[in-house]
């Protein structure tokens, strides 16, 4: 009997999203940067928010008050497994001493974030919030890191049809 290849039903699953970075600075196109993995990640994940603020005012009727977005929120949240081997932990090193070093020296660890999903691609200049590492004794070691939208001419165009 011949092997039948069966459709998976159309969606897609997480596993296919990496999380890419891309170290440089913002006045940089990202067009012309080069993305590299970030390690072994297990989980990646986005959120985008308006900031807004009430506009009510005595004049104002009814119970609701209008709504104005003042700014916006984009953040970047990822979860991994550390392997000591290849290109990625190579890269992921570099950053993690990098974020720590500036640390040290007050000094932001900036990197252009992207999330290619198979339909939009997500582009951001980040500053990289956080770091963490967990070597417990009943498994692997494991890293959390999180990334905020800093401030990029590039920022304008943010999401893009993914190629």
């Amino acid at each position: 009997m011949a092997v039948q290849n069966c459709a998976s039903g159309g969606g897609y699953v997480g596993s296919v999203v990496p999380l890419e970075i891309a170290i440089a600075c913002g006045d940089v196109d990202p067009a012309t940067l080069t993305f590299q993995r970030l390690g072994s990640l297990t989980v990646k994940s986005f959120t985008a928010a308006a900031e807004t603020t009430g506009t009510m005012t005595d004049t104002s009727s009814g119970g609701f008050t209008d709504t104005i977005a003042t700014g916006a929120t984009f953040e970047v949240q990822g979860d991994g497994v550390c392997r000591k081997s290849g290109t990625d932990w190579d890269f992921h090193k570099t950053l993690v001493k990098q974020y720590f070093e500036n640390l040290a020296a007050k000094i932001t660890t900036n990197v252009y974030i992207r999330m290619p999903f198979p339909d939009l691609t997500f582009t951001v200049f980040c500053a990289m919030t956080t770091y963490d590492r967990n070597g417990d004794t009943s498994s692997e070691v494991t890293f959390s890191t999180a990334f905020a939208a800093a401030e990029s001419t590039f920022n304008n165009n943010i999401v893009s049809e993914t190629p």
